[in-house]
């Protein structure tokens, strides 16, 4: 399970990965890096699959390929492509079990977003608390997300501040049933797409990094 010294290393170490170096910003951010070593924790991947999935370039893929080799988080196979060390696999292997990340088709009220994602993230159900949903917004307007709902499930309730459609409720909780994700968690739905929500997941762990 995700904790917050989980959430502090990965970010520490996102936050190497994507530093500027002789003046050079990386043509990839930290969500990138955060979606790219959930990915290669799948199942290898090469420079290829990572600049059209993360639509960050092929020069950029070979770049961000490169300085996770130089921190010992995964090892390139020219055939078989990027897998992770043992030291990438114990730094991603808590946020493998606790989050998911996804497309998903918008519930009926909200159908006029178009192009939907969503977050589950076990243990974070306390930043809504913590942060309050206004602040856990303005955290995703940063990230370029124009439109988001914010739930949590704690104690076998699910609650949607500010929200009583049952509807609502009842679409967000049959989402949650097809998502292997359990316990207490956060819910966010958000108005775009899988670059936008890695980018908020990212935010996400620096606020809950900042809770320790």
């Amino acid at each position: 399970m995700l904790t917050s010294r989980d959430a502090c290393l990965l970010v520490d170490v996102i936050s190497r990965v994507t530093e500027i170096r002789q003046g050079i910003r990386p043509g990839f951010e930290e969500g990138d890096v955060l979606r790219a070593l959930l990915e290669i924790a799948k199942v290898p991947r090469g420079r290829l699959w990572l600049a059209k999935n993360l639509r960050i370039g092929e020069a950029s893929s070979r770049t961000l390929l490169r300085r996770l080799r130089e921190m010992n988080l995964i090892t390139v196979d020219r055939t078989a492509g990027a897998e992770l060390t043992d030291r990438g696999k114990k730094l991603i292997a808590p946020l493998l079990v606790s989050v998911y990340v996804g497309e998903a088709e918008a519930p009926a009220s909200l159908k006029d977003w178009g192009r939907t994602a969503v977050i589950v993230a076990r243990n974070m159900a306390s930043l809504l608390e913590a942060q309050g949903p206004l602040r856990l917004r303005d955290l995703a307007v940063e990230c370029g997300v124009p439109a988001a709902l914010i739930a949590s499930y704690r104690d076998g309730r699910l609650i949607i501040p500010a929200v009583e459609d049952k509807l609502l409720y009842d679409e967000l909780g049959r989402m949650l049933n097809n998502i292997k994700i359990k316990g207490d968690r956060l819910i966010i739905v958000l108005k775009g797409g899988l670059r936008e929500a890695y980018r908020l997941l990212y935010r996400l762990l620096e606020a809950m990094c900042s809770q320790a």
